[in-house]
């Protein structure tokens, strides 16, 4: 999957961190060496595709949409068309789901098979993605605001939630638990898991605690990467630990907080 390489800010300034490093000289020229080898590797089926394009239906075949960057700077991405030509404008701050009635007759396989995305290494090669990380995100997607209600912070757009988890603090312990995360399906791998985790960081930090810990049975690696560390169940403060379930064995991360 090719993906954009962006950077947002703390829930509660402009958006500054989501994604990967920059990369180094050496990390560069591999990916441009990958993204020129598939330019021409894929050339025969791209020409096949763009023909099934054209033969379907009417407009372009290439699809230019703005994407966000590095830094907030706007960048035109380039995909095989899979839609009508005014889809975009109809589908408004949503996400397409899989039968909607806005793909042409090839968009759906291309989609589905992500033949569509072969255009893309065209924007490796410019430096404005690369290889792997989040998903670009559409501008009309920065309006997506945080907020926090008791315990629970969300991530919202038009009233509708796409994300939220729970922080339970235990003061005694200089510690808090992170609970309840949840994505929605639609837009997993879109960086809202991180969004979440950092203002959940904010939170424990404004009341003074030192950690935040969670536990899971199933997404540890996901924690891990972002700075989390395995501990045995016996560091749980002592209320937490009461309530923990001993024939389940969930895993038990803690990150701390710098």
């Amino acid at each position: 999957m090719i993906s954009l390489r962006i950077q947002r800010a703390d829930f509660e300034a402009p958006w500054r961190e989501l994604g990967l490093r920059p990369d180094g000289r050496w990390g560069r020229w591999w990916q441009v060496t990958i993204a020129v080898a598939g330019l021409l590797i894929l050339l025969p089926v791209s020409l096949l595709v763009a023909l099934a394009i054209k033969l379907t239906s009417r407009g372009p075949i290439l699809y230019r949409g703005s994407r966000i960057g590095r830094d907030l700077r706007p960048f035109t991405i380039y995909k095989f068309r899979t839609l009508l030509v005014d889809a975009e404008g109809r589908i408004g701050a949503r996400l397409l789901s899989p039968d909607e009635p806005l793909y042409t007759p090839v968009g759906r396989f291309l989609k589905r098979s992500k033949l569509d995305e072969i255009p893309q290494l065209l924007n490796v090669l410019r430096g404005d993605m690369n290889l792997v990380g989040p998903r670009p995100i559409r501008p009309i997607f920065l309006a997506t605001s945080t907020r926090d209600i008791a315990n629970y912070t969300i991530i919202e757009h038009d009233g509708v939630i796409f994300g939220c988890a729970a922080l339970y603090p235990y003061p005694e312990a200089h510690t808090a638990e992170m609970a309840a995360l949840t994505v929605s399906p639609q837009v997993q791998g879109q960086g809202d898991g991180e969004r979440i985790l950092k203002r959940i960081e904010q939170r424990a930090k404004a009341q003074g605690l030192d950690s935040i810990f969670v536990l899971t049975t199933r997404t540890m690696h996901w924690f891990i990467k972002r700075g989390f560390e395995q501990v045995d169940p016996e560091w749980l403060p002592e209320a937490r630990k009461k309530k923990y379930n001993w024939d389940r064995r969930s895993q038990v991360l803690v990150k701390k907080l710098a």
